[in-house]
């Protein structure tokens, strides 16, 4: 189908791809991971020293329905099972938790003189089966401009994603919340910027570019990649008292990938 070969060009296969917003990040990954060192300690123990999810079970599908003759919908998703495994060197063992999730994009598509071609994606991401961490909205900011502000639930016409220069700079909001309970559990959120391998911590602390302290918005300044072309910005949320102990709470996380393009030339 013209759809299927659309979707095998350099440009669009990273959107569409098993491991979308992976990119050999997060704990949703099959690859072993140290924690972020500048998280904050807990009285008498501390977190696991490395995160690693063995996938056991995978079961992909894509479905496209065509609505009209010039207007298609698809869906791509991914489930998985498996269990993660944890390294508290305190308890000198490996602790191990099952888990299922599922990864999900919509995208939809245009045909116009007589070619199929991508018209809008919504926000990719990856969500544990029963987890009760919720997202409000994201807030993009480039170069100190005006925040663009984004739902969870959006759909991003490819013509409008953000357009950035090279090694621009930029800020990150993402507002958290935690469904079905009267107080807040606590959140640790982390932005990935691939190709980069570095993560930061986003903070709700009133400091360092956050608005305001204890709000639900967490908030990370960063610098996006010099290469140009579509690429993703990964945000990963996970409950405190899930990262404390995975293997005794709710697996409560979630990962998401905010679409944007870098544009040809040099950095400004």
């Amino acid at each position: 189908m013209a759809i299927s070969a659309l979707l095998d060009q350099p440009e669009l296969a990273p959107f569409f791809q098993s491991r979308l917003i992976n990119d050999g990040v997060g704990i949703f990954c099959a690859t072993e991971e140290a924690l972020p060192p500048d998280l904050p300690r807990r009285w008498g123990r501390s977190y696991a020293t490395f995160v690693k999810g063995k996938v056991e079970k995978a079961a992909d599908s894509t479905s496209i329905k065509v609505n009209r003759a010039t207007e298609a919908t698809g869906l791509y998703k991914r489930e998985r099972a498996g269990k993660l495994i944890l390294d508290f060197t305190w308890q000198r063992k490996l602790l191990y938790k099952p888990f299922v999730d599922d990864s999900q994009r919509t995208a939809t598509f245009r045909k116009s003189e007589g070619t199929w071609k991508l018209d809008a994606i919504d926000l990719a991401r990856i969500h544990p089966t029963n987890s009760a961490l919720r997202v409000g909205s994201f807030g993009l900011s480039v170069d100190g401009k005006t925040p663009r502000r984004f739902l969870a639930s959006d759909m991003l016409p490819v013509a409008e994603l953000p357009l950035v220069h090279p090694g621009a700079a930029g800020r990150l909001e993402v507002q958290l919340s935690f469904e079905g309970e009267s107080t807040d559990p606590g959140f640790h959120a982390f932005l990935t910027v691939p190709p980069m391998a570095a993560r930061w911590l986003m903070k709700d602390d009133g400091k360092d570019g956050d608005v305001k302290a204890k709000d639900g918005v967490y908030t990370a300044r960063f610098s996006f990649p010099e290469q140009p072309g579509l690429r993703h910005l990964v945000v990963e949320a996970i409950a405190a008292r899930t990262l404390a102990d995975p293997t005794m709470t709710n697996y409560d996380a979630a990962q998401w990938g905010i679409p944007y393009r870098v544009l040809e030339g040099e950095a400004r």
